[in-house]
C-alpha cells in the first residue's frame, strides 16, 4: 500500500512511519524545512509546505492512504498557555487540501484528533475542560473539531482518532476505545499509530469514526 505521511517528523508520525516500513507499505513523509523523516526502509522523505495547495496534486499521486499526525504546536508543549508556535487552523486546512485534491486511487484517511473535542468534551475530567476552554488549548481544540466536520463531509472513508494524554512509546497492544478521559487515562503513540494504520488496512469500516483511546489498565 502507498501511504502519505503528513506531521512525520513528530512523536506519532514518526511511529506511523516505522511501523508502516515494518509492514512493508511504502511510505511517503512529508516534513518541514529543516525537519527529518525517520530514515527507514520504503520511507521517501519530502520536504514541502503543506499550506501551499500546489503541491497536493503531487503529494497524493498514486496514494493508498492518507496518515496525518499533524497537530498545532506550542512553543513549550508542556505549558499549555505558552504561544502557538503553529498556523492557527493548521490541520483543517491540511485536510481540506487532502479532500480537495484526492485522486481516485485515495480510499482512506485517518488523522491525529483529541480526546475532548466535540461531543467528548462532556466526557473530560473538570480540570481538562477548563484548560481546553481557558488556555491555549483552545484553538488547537477548535481547529481538529472544524477538521473533523471537514472529513464528515468529505465521503472519503475517515478515521479521527481521539487519544487521551500522550506519553512516548512503541505500541503496547493494551490499546482499546474508551468514553471518559481523566486525569490519569494516557496511551503510547505508537498505540495511537498502530490504531491508524490498522484502520487503512482493514477492508472493514470502523465500530466508530472518532473513538477516544487509552491503555487498559
Amino acid at each position: 500500500m502507498n501511504i502519505l505521511v503528513l506531521g512525520a517528523s513528530g512523536g506519532c508520525g514518526r511511529w506511523v512511519c516505522r511501523l508502516a516500513s515494518d509492514r512493508n507499505h511504502n511510505v511517503k513523509a512529508v516534513v518541514r524545512e529543516g525537519s527529518n523523516a525517520p530514515h527507514l526502509p520504503k520511507v521517501v522523505e519530502i520536504q514541502a509546505d503543506i499550506l501551499d495547495q500546489s503541491v497536493w496534486p503531487s503529494l497524493l499521486q498514486e496514494q493508498d492512504a492518507v496518515i496525518s499526525a499533524l497537530g498545532i504546536k506550542r512553543t513549550n508543549p508542556k505549558n499549555p498557555f505558552s504561544k502557538l508556535a503553529s498556523p492557527k487552523g493548521l490541520t483543517t486546512m491540511a485536510v481540506d487540501f487532502v479532500v480537495q485534491n484526492a485522486p481516485p486511487s485515495l480510499k482512506k484517511i485517518a488523522v491525529i484528533s483529541a480526546a475532548g473535542v466535540g461531543n467528548s468534551y462532556a466526557s473530560t475530567v473538570g480540570l481538562l475542560r477548563w484548560l481546553i476552554s481557558n488556555s491555549n488549548m483552545k484553538p488547537s481544540y477548535n481547529d481538529l473539531e472544524t477538521m473533523e466536520g471537514v472529513l464528515s463531509n468529505s465521503g472519503l472513508n475517515w478515521l479521527a482518532v481521539r487519544p487521551t494524554t500522550l506519553y512516548d512509546g512503541g505500541p503496547t497492544d493494551k490499546c482499546k476505545e474508551v468514553h471518559e478521559y481523566r486525569l490519569t487515562t494516557r496511551v503510547s503513540r505508537g498505540d495511537v499509530a498502530q490504531w491508524m494504520i490498522d484502520f487503512v488496512e482493514s477492508e472493514s469500516a470502523p465500530t466508530s469514526r472518532i473513538p477516544i483511546i487509552a491503555q487498559a489498565h
